[in-house]
C-alpha cells in the first residue's frame, strides 16, 4: 500500500515515519489468512519525464499474509490420502474378483472430480503450482500406473498352458526364490501320480493291479500258445487268465488315468500363472506403499507450516503513529 502526495513536491509536503513495524492493535482477525509480518518503507522518487527534477515522498507499506492451512487439510488433503489409500488396495484384491481393473478406473474418475474441485477453490496462476496440485498429480500418476500393471497382472492371471509356456526363470523366480521374501506360501505343486495301477486296484481290487504288466491269455480253454518270453529264449514270465471284459475294462482305466494325468497337470500349471500374478501383485502393493508414503511425506514436509515454522506466528508488533506531516 502506498502512501503519498502528487500534486506537491518533497519540498512542501515531507512525509517521514519514525517505526517502520505496525501496530495490530486494531487488526481483525481472519479466518482465512494470518498476517506475518508488516512494515513501512520511505521513497523519494524522482519522475524527470512530467514533474522535472523535484523529489515526490511516498510511503510503501508491506503487508505479508499467510492462508491459513486447516481448511485444506481437512477438505482436500485428508481426501487425497485417503483416496490414494484405494489406490493400494488394487494390488490387494484377488485377481478372481474380477473387479480390480474396476476398482483402480473408479479411483481415477475419483481423483479428476477432486482436481475440477480444487481448481475452483484455488485461484488460477501460472507462476507456481500448488502443493495440494502436486500432490494431487502425483496420486493420479500412481493410478494410471496401477490400471496399466493390474492389466499386466490379470493377463498372466488367465493364462493356461494352451496358450502360453512358462519359462523356467519365471517359475525359479516367482515361485521358488520371491515368495520366501514377500511372506508368501510357497506354490505347492498339483500331484498328478494318478497312475493306471492305482485306479485299477480301486475299481477291480489287487488282483488287477498285479495282472497289469503280464502276459494275459483271455480264455483258460484257449490253445495255449507259447509266450514271447520262451520264444527269444528268456526266463518264463507266470501268466494268468483273465476274462476279456476285465481286459478291455483295464485299457479304459489306462485311458481315464491319462485324462486325469494331463488334466490334473493342466490345472497344476494354470496355478502357477495364478501364484505368479499373485507374487507381482504382492511386489507392486509394497513398492506403491513405500512411493505413496514417501510422496505424503515429503509434501507435509513441503508445507510452510513445516518447513518454516515462523510463518505461523504473528511478532508482537507495535509502532507510534505511522506517520508525520
Amino acid at each position: 500500500m502506498k502512501l503519498g502526495p502528487w500534486t506537491h513536491s518533497a519540498f512542501y509536503v515531507d512525509i517521514r515515519i519514525d517505526h517502520k513495524t505496525i501496530d495490530k492493535d486494531d487488526y481483525v482477525r481472519s479466518g482465512q489468512w494470518i498476517l506475518t509480518m508488516g512494515y513501512g518503507e520511505r521513497h523519494t522518487p524522482v519522475y524527470p519525464g512530467c514533474c522535472g527534477d523535484e523529489p515526490f515522498t511516498d510511503i510503501t507499506w508491506n503487508f505479508h499474509f499467510t492462508r491459513r492451512p486447516l481448511f485444506y487439510l481437512v477438505n482436500l488433503f485428508i481426501p487425497c490420502v485417503l483416496i490414494s489409500a484405494l489406490t493400494v488396495l488394487v494390488f490387494y484384491l484377488p485377481s478372481d474378483a474380477g473387479e480390480k481393473v474396476t476398482l483402480a478406473i473408479s479411483v481415477f474418475l475419483t481423483l479428476t472430480v477432486l482436481l475440477l474441485l480444487i481448481a475452483e477453490i484455488i485461484p488460477p496462476t501460472s507462476e507456481v503450482v500448488p502443493l495440494i496440485e502436486k500432490y494431487l498429480i502425483f496420486i493420479m500418476v500412481m493410478v494410471t500406473l496401477s490400471v496399466f500393471i493390474t492389466v499386466v497382472v490379470l493377463n498372466i492371471h488367465h493364462r493356461t498352458p494352451a496358450t502360453h509356456t512358462m519359462p523356467k526363470w519365471i517359475r525359479r523366480v516367482f515361485i521358488e526364490y520371491l515368495p520366501r521374501y514377500l511372506c508368501m506360501a510357497q506354490q505347492q505343486s498339483s500331484s498328478s501320480d494318478v497312475t493306471t495301477e492305482f485306479l485299477e486296484a480301486r475299481l477291480f481290487g489287487e488282483e488287477s493291479r498285479s495282472l497289469a504288466g503280464l502276459p494275459v491269455i483271455l480264455n483258460s480253454n484257449e490253445q495255449r500258445r507259447p509266450s514271447p518270453s520262451v520264444l527269444r529264449n528268456e526266463p518264463p514270465i507266470k501268466q494268468y487268465s483273465v476274462n476279456p471284459e476285465i481286459h478291455r475294462a483295464i485299457i479304459n482305466v489306462q485311458y481315464i488315468a491319462q485324462h486325469f494325468k494331463k488334466q490334473i497337470d493342466f490345472e497344476s500349471e494354470c496355478d502357477d500363472w495364478k501364484f505368479v500374478a499373485m507374487a507381482i501383485d504382492r511386489i507392486f502393493l509394497i513398492i506403491f506403499i513405500t512411493i505413496i508414503g514417501i510422496g505424503s511425506i515429503g509434501l507435509i514436509i513441503q508445507a510452510p507450516q513445516i518447513s518454516n515454522p515462523d510463518v505461523s506466528v504473528i511478532p508482537a508488533l507495535t509502532m507510534s503513529p505511522p506517520c508525520t506531516l
